[in-house]
């Protein structure tokens, strides 16, 4: 027998279900998302050498001069990326729907969550991986690149990670635009191994100061920043840690989108197995290194 109409339809009833359902997750929960710039792309690559051009205010005497865009050589090829399960007409013969009908779910799962394994690879990768000016993302003072978001932490002890994410914010916000202006950029959003998530934790989330051995001392980052921690960067270093800036209009991040995630269902020819997959279009990119600092832990 073939894959039954009402358990095909039923399948893809429960991918747009499970779809809609991560979405509004999403918006209630963005993690690392909100640091993200998402862009609808209608080719095989977006050019991005326009994130470079940030204009500032001068006084207005005689002809307005438009800062022109710099011609940076900056994009982001669109890839394709998908996720598969094989579903056997043994087991629709053996009436494993129930164990089927959790398909869906996993494969919008595998597929929504997908971007974010590609920007935590941007992230390590920030010290050798180029921006839009062709400098490395995470940098020191460069010829080109005027500002310095490659920092040298004091070590992983609450006090030391406190006195290293003053030492971020403020070096964000004397980063400056092309005028010698300090933008006061203010970092946001903590990216950190799951291994610095509680200190991280204690650090920005308790209402008086944790480092403080008094009780009742006012705690100047309570309630100030996200905690995004992932696993994954603990496989990359477990000490360093990333202040990103997620509520400019830029972003550090960016996600080209040429395609949404949608599921498909074939038959495998000369078999009893159909794959059910979710497959999109899409990739991620460096957005402004103005709105990131990485913190390097020896």
């Amino acid at each position: 027998m073939g894959m039954p109409i009402w358990l095909e339809k039923g399948l893809r009833t429960d991918f747009a279900v499970k779809m809609v359902e991560f979405l509004a997750g999403r918006i209630k929960s963005p993690g690392l998302m909100k640091a993200v710039m998402t862009i609808p792309s209608n080719s095989s690559y977006e050019k991005m050498g326009w994130i470079g051009a940030m204009p500032g205010v001068q006084e207005w005497v005689g002809e307005l001069k438009a800062k022109s865009f710099e011609q940076y050589d900056y994009t982001i090829k669109n890839k394709d990326w998908a996720a598969a399960v094989p579903i056997n007409e043994n087991d629709i013969d053996d009436d494993q729907i129930g164990v089927l009908g959790k398909i869906p779910a996993l494969l919008v799962r595998r597929i929504m969550a997908h971007p974010e394994k590609l920007l935590i690879a941007l992230l390590t990768g920030g010290t050798t991986n180029l921006a839009y000016d062709g400098v490395a993302y995470f940098s020191d003072v460069s010829g080109v690149r005027t500002f310095d978001n490659l920092l040298a932490g004091t070590g992983t002890t609450l006090a030391q990670l406190e006195a290293d994410l003053n030492a971020a914010q403020v070096a964000m916000a004397k980063f400056t635009d092309d005028q010698g202006e300090a933008l006061n950029i203010v970092g946001d959003m903590i990216v950190c191994p799951k291994a610095l998530e509680n200190k991280f934790g204690r650090l920005v989330n308790s209402q008086t100061d944790p480092t403080a051995s008094a009780q009742g001392t006012f705690n100047p980052y309570a309630g100030k920043y996200t905690i995004v921690a992932d696993a994954r960067l603990d496989a990359a270093d477990a000490n360093d840690w990333y202040l990103l800036a997620s509520n400019e209009i830029f972003s550090p991040l960016v996600l080209s989108m040429r395609k949404e995630p949608e599921e498909k269902i074939e038959k495998v020819p000369g078999t009893k197995t159909y794959n059910m997959s979710a497959d999109g279009r899409y990739n991620v990119g460096y957005g402004l290194p103005l709105l990131a600092v990485k913190t390097v832990n020896s």
